[in-house]
């Protein structure tokens, strides 16, 4: 996926019309590619001499390290779906945003830290609070384009979640063989590229991410919070749930921080 502001992120397929049984190419319909939840080998609850996750080189701190240990990880995810892209050129339809604009984008909290962790950061968390409140299920930050709504662009491009940077430039195990995960819109605006990258991944000799083991390695980051411990769901209440996390943390930080001021020796006293 490009870094372009667009929502023709690596995503790009409209839910409403994805098909399971139309051949000859495996279909994954967007409305059910539910990332699998990850084992976890601890969470929250977990002894704190408890070792740091295989996927996790090293235990965060506090939950601003662990949203971007999220952040890091997702943004891993970007580099492997751009060499699948290079090597099968597959891309996105110019501007394409139908999937941005399908209420069933789902997400774990956990992968909405980062964005939470910016949002929190710039004070913007009840405006968006608000925002989230009266957008319905569709994602909040998905900006239509005034005159063609199934175009548009991502707000937050570089904060987006794993589903946004693997739908249409990964791949599944399904029976014991590789198949490309799909999407329907890319395949109407270039069949043959379509064709060709999905019989590379069905031979095995694809670059392109496996999307459970992505999704693995997200989730089993180590963020000391029992957010990690939340499905898949609506990709706005995911963010929401985020995002109260994140703020409680960010005010007890703030009073730590006044608290330790007030009792510093203060110069010259």
């Amino acid at each position: 996926p490009t870094s372009y502001s667009s929502s023709s992120s690596s995503s790009s397929s409209s839910s409403s019309s994805f098909s399971l049984s139309s051949p000859p190419f495996p279909q994954a319909n967007f409305q059910r590619i539910l990332l699998p939840a990850a084992p976890r080998p601890f969470s929250s609850r977990a002894s704190p001499s408890s070792p740091p996750p295989p996927s996790s080189p090293s235990s965060p701190n506090d939950l601003s390290e662990a949203a971007d240990a999220v952040l890091s990880a997702l943004k891993s995810i970007d580099e492997k779906a751009s060499s699948f892209q290079q090597q099968t050129g597959l891309k996105c339809p110019e501007g394409c945003g139908r999937c941005c604009h399908s209420p069933e984008v789902e997400a774990a909290p956990v992968e909405m830290l980062p964005l939470a962790k910016r949002i929190v950061e710039r004070g913007e968390a009840e405006y968006w609070e608000e925002r989230m409140s009266g957008s319905g299920s569709c994602c909040v930050f998905f900006l239509p384009d005034e005159h063609d709504e199934s175009k548009g662009r991502c707000m937050t491009y570089e904060h987006r979640p794993a589903i946004c940077r693997l739908f249409g430039f990964s791949k599944r195990n399904s029976g014991g063989s590789q198949e490309l995960i799909q999407c329907k819109h890319m395949r109407e605006a270039d069949p043959r590229t379509m064709e060709e990258a999905a019989n590379t991944v069905a031979s095995g000799s694809s670059a392109a991410p496996d999307i459970a083991l992505e999704a693995s390695i997200v989730r089993g980051i180590y963020i000391g919070s029992s957010l990690a411990d939340l499905p898949p769901m609506n990709i706005n209440e995911a963010l929401s749930l985020a995002l109260k996390s994140y703020s409680m943390f960010d005010c007890y930080r703030r009073m730590e921080e006044a608290e330790d001021e007030s009792v510093s020796p203060r110069t010259g006293d």
